[in-house]
């Protein structure tokens, strides 16, 4: 089973991709003397993969659509159930004196069919297949049922049966619409990836640029990584994203994600001040001790 390469929310992601791939386009001259193959059109298709992620179906969209499809079943068995009230009324009263007559209408298993969809499916076609048996038909049309009500029978099993389908098939389908979601967002990443990944041999020692094409983290934390940590709101406890994080000193930023988490890699040992800002809440500026191994967790929480 795929999984996501990325460890934030699918819009960070996008965003996240888009910014890069910018900062990208802006340094291209530095990136392709190493390698050629990220000249044009890697930028150009890498935006066309970012376009085809932020367009294609989420989780949210196709668990609304699932709910929808479970009303739209739940709408036609209710109206299953009523034509039973309806139709029980006129067996009982055409054939009052012959239960085994009625049991044939299925009124002595409606139990079973009334919470399932299936059941209830073939329980109306066999309504109303007894219902337009001559000599049935005749006694109930006796008893006071019209043959509107007699054909509404029929009406109402095929839109259950149809409405049923497409929701089996809609659940049956979301694993494969989930594995094709994967793929087409691990594609989008993959570009950041690449680039990040060459980012280490064009930039090599200047933890500027390094930091500058910096990954959220992905399935497979970057070993570069050795200063990290989260930023939460005092008042909630909450994660708090868009927090400005300096490594003061360095000219080094990071913002934080959806989780209020940041991180930074292959900062030098020494000892800094880490500095968090975002408008509406009181600056924290924190020392830190960064060694020659191993990575330093710097967490903190921010008043309005």
């Amino acid at each position: 089973m795929l999984v996501r390469n990325f460890g934030v929310p699918d819009a960070d992601m996008f965003e996240s991709g888009r910014t890069m791939r910018q900062l990208f386009i802006n340094h291209k001259t530095d990136f392709t003397a190493k390698d050629a193959t990220v000249a044009d059109p890697y930028a150009a298709n890498w935006l066309t993969s970012i376009e085809a992620s932020e367009g294609t179906e989420t989780d949210e969209t196709r668990t609304d659509q699932q709910q929808q499809e479970t009303a739209d079943v739940q709408e036609e068995m209710e109206k299953a159930r009523k034509k039973y009230i309806e139709m029980k009324y006129y067996i009982e009263k055409a054939f009052a004196d012959k239960p085994s007559i009625q049991n044939k209408f299925g009124l002595d298993n409606y139990d079973e069919a009334a919470n399932n969809q299936a059941r209830m499916v073939l329980f109306l076609d066999n309504l109303y297949k007894q219902s337009v048996v001559p000599a049935n038909n005749t006694l109930l049309l006796a008893a006071g049922c019209v043959p509107a009500q007699i054909n509404e029978i029929n009406v109402i099993r095929g839109a259950l049966a149809d409405e049923n389908t497409e929701q089996n098939a809609f659940i049956e389908g979301s694993p494969e619409a989930t594995q094709a979601r994967i793929e087409q967002y691990n594609e989008t990443y993959e570009f950041a990836q690449r680039v990040n990944r060459l980012s280490k041999v064009v930039y090599y020692g200047n933890v500027v640029m390094l930091n500058t094409f910096n990954l959220p983290e992905g399935a497979q934390a970057d070993p570069d990584i050795n200063v990290r940590g989260k930023v939460t709101d005092t008042a909630t406890g909450n994660g708090l994203k868009g927090v400005s994080v300096e490594v003061v000193g360095l000219d080094v930023f990071a913002t934080t994600n959806f989780y209020g988490n940041f991180h930074f890699v292959s900062i030098p040992a020494g000892n800094y001040s880490l500095k968090f800002t975002r408008a509406g809440y009181t600056t924290v500026i924190l020392p830190i001790t960064v060694l020659a191994t191993g990575v330093v967790t710097q967490n903190t929480a921010m008043t309005v």
